[in-house]
């Protein structure tokens, strides 16, 4: 039962996301996010002398940080949290160019450079 609930309640966030955050980044995130958190379970699940119990832990723990960060992004709450979320958004969004076009290391030097002085 317990599992059960944690499972729907993954499902109903990552579906949640999907709908609620524009249409490639929301569902680009969650892809990423059931694709890592699949493999993280199954590595769990395998290695683990206590499967359930770490999985179960595992998945909760993710379903609420994924609430706290749709909330946070919806409610455009990132100034009151602290100045790394949009350090983290500004730097992603200037090496996102440069992953998409190959540029890499280089355009990573600049932008930290330019950010760090």
């Amino acid at each position: 039962m317990q599992t059960r609930f944690i499972v729907l309640f993954c499902i109903v966030v990552g579906l949640v996301s999907v709908f609620a955050v524009p249409f490639p980044d929301g569902f680009i995130a969650v892809a990423v996010t059931a694709v890592l958190a699949g493999l993280t379970a199954f590595i769990f699940r395998r290695f683990l002398p206590d499967q359930q119990f770490v999985t179960n832990v595992f998945l909760l723990a993710l379903a609420l940080r994924m609430a706290f960060g749709l909330l946070v992004h919806i409610e455009e709450w990132r100034l009151f949290f602290g100045a790394d979320a949009i350090t983290y958004d500004f730097n992603g969004s200037a090496l996102q160019p440069g992953c998409k076009y190959g540029l890499g290391y280089e355009l990573f030097r600049r932008v930290h450079l330019l950010c760090v002085g």
